[in-house]
């Protein structure tokens, strides 16, 4: 099935969180064993992640099991550092792309369920 593309906003300098369920024919697929990760690059291109989250020691993406419940978590001190592109005068603006990958319990299978493009909301209020 080919991933689905979902557009995300992140606020600077706030804790992001986001809870998707993933289903097939409207029924929730059981994610009991499966493992995650997802990468924020400011392009496709990049060498680097800004920002890498993964099901393993609390690395922001937690699975639902039975639920088919897809949890990510990225903290405020990580969002403070995605800088939004000009123009600042936007309400939001576009900072890079993602995909969100789900490896099935025996390692085999990778599925990339989501991707899209992250727009960071520049924070007002400073410290």
């Amino acid at each position: 099935m080919p991933a689905v593309t979902l557009d995300l906003t992140i606020e600077q300098g706030a804790l992001f969180q986001a809870v998707f369920t993933w289903t097939e024919n409207g029924v929730p697929v059981n994610l009991t064993g499966y493992t995650a990760r997802m990468d924020l690059r400011r392009t496709v291109d990049a060498l680097e992640a800004a920002v890498r989250l993964t099901t393993e020691g609390g690395g922001g993406i937690f699975l639902g099991g039975i639920t088919g419940a897809i949890g990510l978590i990225i903290s405020a001190d990580v969002t403070s550092t995605l800088t939004p592109r000009v123009p600042k005068n936007q309400a939001a603006s576009e900072w890079g792309v993602y995909d969100l990958q789900l490896i099935d319990p025996g390692g085999d299978d990778v599925e990339r369920l989501a991707q899209g493009r992250i727009f960071v909301s520049p924070a007002v209020t400073r410290a």
